[in-house]
């Protein structure tokens, strides 16, 4: 009987052996290279000089920069293969997409575009994702949470009006291919010209009364206000979409005056196969 229970242990011992040999390979990448270790919680100096409100960035330090920066809370079983492969694939492919880390060093225009993409994945319920949030049973996006993020991003980077330029009654045509560009850098988190994603997809919209485009669940606002959408009404929706249809959930906006009108341009030439 002492026997086999030594050969049960002998057996464990070199299981764990074998798992900790295993987990000294990254096969996914290695995101401790670049990771400062945070033993409770993700460091208050994280996004301690970004120009966002205290609310925002409790939220973000708390749900988010466990995978979304380099301040990592790392579990005891963090070093044990397969489970380490697992964490260290998501924690790099979330880097990959966004880093709170480097918040302070990004641009005004891919902020903006983070701000849409953190709220409606917020929305969702997609974030955290599901293995995540069984090992942390406290980090589980609230309602609360998601009005926080939402009120952020129908916000301004520096916490102040954002007024958009406004666009001359005598500015020409906009630039297709400029259009495409600014599709995808700052819409295509959220939007396909072809396919429903978190937001409807966009072929055929222009003419098209909003809130009409089959099989896509749009807001109640969205759907009552029925504005068709033209040069001038996709101008004013784009420069501040509050101020067209109030409590819809567009959370993003284009300051620039020409860059709508690209961006408007390209929606205007979109092909309507498949709708």
């Amino acid at each position: 009987m002492r026997r086999d229970i030594l050969f049960v242990l002998a057996g464990l011992a070199a299981l764990l052996l074998l798992s900790l040999a295993l987990g000294l390979a990254h096969p996914f990448g290695n995101p401790r290279a670049t990771t400062t270790v945070a033993t409770d919680a993700p460091s208050t100096l994280l996004m301690e000089h970004a120009l966002i409100p205290v609310e925002v960035r409790s939220v973000l330090r708390a749900k988010c920069a466990d995978c979304h920066s380099t301040q990592t809370r790392w579990p005891w079983y963090g070093r044990l293969a397969p489970a380490s492969w697992l964490m260290e694939s998501d924690i790099t492919e979330a880097q990959e997409q966004m880093n709170l880390s480097q918040w302070e060093s990004l641009p005004d225009e891919e902020i903006r575009t983070l701000r849409a993409e953190i709220a409606g994945v917020a929305r969702a319920h997609i974030m955290p994702h599901l293995q995540y949030r069984v090992a942390h049973r406290d980090v589980a996006v609230t309602e609360d949470d998601v009005r926080v993020l939402r009120d952020w991003a129908r916000g301004n980077v520096t916490q102040k009006l954002d007024e958009a330029e406004k666009t001359p009654p005598d500015a020409g045509p906009g630039d297709a291919g400029r259009g495409r560009q600014i599709f995808a850098s700052n819409c295509a988190g959220c939007h396909s010209p072809e396919h429903h994603q978190e937001g409807p997809k966009l072929a055929g919209v222009f003419g098209r009364p909003s809130g009409t485009g089959p099989g896509f669940l749009y807001s109640a606002a969205l759907k009552k206000a029925a504005v068709k959408w033209d040069e001038q009404s996709l101008d004013k929706w784009l420069a501040k979409p509050d101020a067209v249809v109030p409590m819809n959930n567009m959370y993003f906006h284009v300051v620039k005056a020409e860059q709508r009108r690209d961006l408007i341009a390209y929606l205007k030439g979109l092909q309507t196969s498949g709708n």
